[in-house]
């Protein structure tokens, strides 16, 4: 796809904004395919790091007030891919570490439903709520506009887009580079009366530190950062969590953890001397 293609599709896109409110609908796909540019405002995360025997007893539970995301694959699986920049001093994983409360972090991502198309994501936290900003592209020209960012800089070729600048404006600031590539499989789920409520279940948790890039030709390759019998489950809300999900966490269990999977891929390449820390 050529460069004035792509700069077409994202003008006519980032007009279309998506601003998550409380009273918005948050059934969009995984992957969504309508906007190039999305913010999600003021929503919360909780996760949880559970067993494959805690996964199907939460699903069990929860069955009757969830329903799947009917966007994933044949398999019900979303497969992910995404590079993680960080500082040469790793500020992001220490800022994790640390708990810092405003903090900001950038990635690519890739589905392999859609292999040839990238997500710029970054992602902030101030406190206890979570921002998405992303921007889609070709992953050609996402390929090209990360190597200017890393060398030049932000040149005219470039729309004047927001997430576009913002980046630039990381990479000029944080020196960025790429770190590591993880990929993960992902269950999907939304609640059935609930709007803003999205449950998601990571497995397969890989990381890679040598070849970092996306093409599908890579996607499953990476050691282990968690256990292979391990999930992350995600719940992600605007408000507050229903009756209903919080009994059934409550029932099983479940401790809300400050999970990262980048800092997990991070720790696990330093016991593996692939990062000094």
């Amino acid at each position: 796809m050529s460069l004035e293609r792509t700069v077409g599709m994202l003008r006519e896109t980032t007009a279309q904004v998506v601003l998550e409110q409380d009273s918005r609908d948050t059934r969009a796909s995984e992957a969504p395919s309508s906007s190039s540019y999305i913010r999600d405002f003021n929503r919360y995360e909780f996760k949880y790091l559970v067993g494959f025997r805690e996964r199907e007893r939460l699903l069990e539970t929860i069955g009757p007030f969830i329903r799947r995301d009917t966007n994933a694959d044949s398999g019900g699986v979303y497969k992910i891919s995404s590079l993680y920049y960080d500082s040469p001093g790793l500020d992001s994983f220490w800022e994790k570490i640390d708990g810092v409360k405003f903090r900001r972090k950038f990635r690519t991502r890739v589905y392999r439903s859609i292999p040839d198309t990238a997500y710029l994501e970054i992602k902030q936290r101030i406190d206890k709520t979570v921002q998405k900003r992303r921007v889609r592209m070709p992953l050609d020209e996402a390929e090209l506009l990360l190597q200017d960012l890393s060398s030049n800089g932000l040149d005219q070729r470039w729309p004047r887009d927001p997430v576009i600048h913002e980046i630039a404006y990381l990479f000029k600031t944080k020196h960025l580079e790429p770190k590591a590539v993880i990929s993960y499989h992902r269950e999907a789920f939304f609640a059935v009366r609930e709007s803003d409520i999205r449950i998601t279940f990571d497995s397969r948790l890989k990381y890679r530190c040598g070849n970092l890039s996306l093409r599908e030709s890579f996607a499953e390759e990476g050691r282990y950062f968690c256990h292979p019998e391990q999930i992350v489950i995600e719940v992600k809300f605007n408000n507050r969590i229903p009756l209903w999900l919080c009994s059934a966490i409550q029932h099983l269990g479940l401790q809300s953890r400050r999970v990262s999977k980048y800092c997990l891929a991070i720790n696990a390449g330093y016991l593996h001397k692939e990062f000094k820390l």
